[in-house]
């Protein structure tokens, strides 16, 4: 204190917190992977702005990681569908050179190389048709017979078929196995939190009259501390209770609330394999998108 009587304007520096250098550690090495990744699918990263290597993200850098991580995923599942990923990108790659070589211009004057990763990636999960619009607006300069490439490789991989499968199945909801769900274990970053009153968690008392046979709307209706509550509390509880590694009747839940159909899952399941996150460790909640 004496020290700062005798210098007002002294600055006083603290030291960075082992916990914020781990953290910045972290990041850093996932950038590096990440950026190692692309450069070793063939990207010269010369290519990639500045700015974006800087911090590891931005619209070129996320146009070739998602591209990559769907390759890897499709990989892992289905071989052939893998195969048929990569001549796509074969096939829009070599259209532009051949429009630029006609032209006599470069390729990247055609359409950027982040670009074709992003049109593959749109033309393998789209459900309906890639016209030249909408490639146009996608920021390709030269559309011509694009649209047509794309539309043979849809037609020999079965794509189209597929698409068309798809739209009207894909609305069916998610068939269960067995009506009774007990998770493996509980999510990691799930904290059990007991009310003093009554010793349970504050989700516990609609969980528990649920599985000896209450609805959830006659729950809702007249609640243990009797304040009525929505139904969609009462769904909420039921979904914290499988957070904590209980059994939940699925079955009888899905009587009260719609389940995911199939489109809608295999939607959650993109953008978890986009974004790179792992649902069942990440304590973050975060917005994605997928389109």
């Amino acid at each position: 204190m004496k020290l700062l009587e005798d210098a007002p304007n002294a600055s006083l520096i603290l030291s960075v917190p082992q916990e914020l250098r781990d953290l910045e550690a972290q990041e850093r090495e996932k950038r590096e992977a990440l950026l190692a990744k692309i450069k070793h699918s063939g990207v010269d990263l010369e290519t990639i702005p500045k700015e974006e290597l800087d911090v590891g993200d931005g619209e070129v850098i996320r146009a070739y990681s998602y591209w990559l991580r769907y390759l890897e995923r499709t990989k892992e599942r289905n071989f052939e569908r893998h195969k048929e990923l990569v001549d796509l990108y074969k096939r829009i790659k070599d259209w532009r050179l051949k429009t630029a070589l006609s032209l006599k211009v470069a390729p990247a004057n055609i359409m950027s190389e982040h670009l074709v990763s992003q049109i593959a990636y749109a033309s393998a999960t789209a459900t309906g048709v890639i016209d030249e619009k909408i490639l146009h607006d996608a920021g390709v300069r030269v559309v011509t017979n694009l649209a047509k490439v794309i539309e043979k490789w849809n037609d020999e991989t079965g794509n189209n078929k597929n698409r068309l499968s798809n739209l009207n199945e894909d609305s069916s909801p998610i068939a269960l196995k067995q009506s009774i769900f007990s998770p493996i274990k509980p999510w990691q970053h799930a904290i059990y939190k007991p009310v003093k009153k009554t010793g349970l968690a504050s989700w516990e008392s609609s969980y528990l009259r649920f599985m000896k046979g209450e609805n959830p709307h006659s729950i809702a209706m007249s609640p243990t501390n009797g304040r009525p509550i929505q139904v969609a509390t009462v769904v909420n509880h039921l979904f914290q209770a499988l957070t904590h590694g209980r059994t939940v009747d699925l079955g009888r839940l899905f009587q009260v609330i719609k389940p995911p159909n199939k489109h809608e899952w295999e939607c959650l399941v993109r953008c978890e394999s986009e974004t790179d996150i792992d649902v069942l460790n990440s304590e973050v909640m975060l917005n994605t998108r997928c389109f």
